[in-house]
């Protein structure tokens, strides 16, 4: 929820605490599911990708956006 809110703004203070709030939720999920069990391995997989790509997406945000 918070990676899509961080992009409803063209605040880049804004977007910024968004993005690092939503990093923080998928790093947190990520060690909380166990190891053992097959669906929990596929929803790491998952949470990682997202991580991946909320961080890609912050690599450009100042290219994107200008803060108001």
């Amino acid at each position: 929820m918070y990676y899509l809110w961080a992009g409803s703004t063209r605040e880049l203070a804004e977007r910024g605490q968004r993005y690092e709030v939503a990093a923080d939720c998928f790093l947190k999920a990520g060690k909380i599911l166990s190891r053992s069990s097959i669906e929990n391995a596929s929803l790491k997989v998952a949470i990682a990708d997202n991580l991946r790509q909320l961080r890609d997406d912050q690599k450009y945000e100042k290219l994107t956006y200008i803060s108001q």
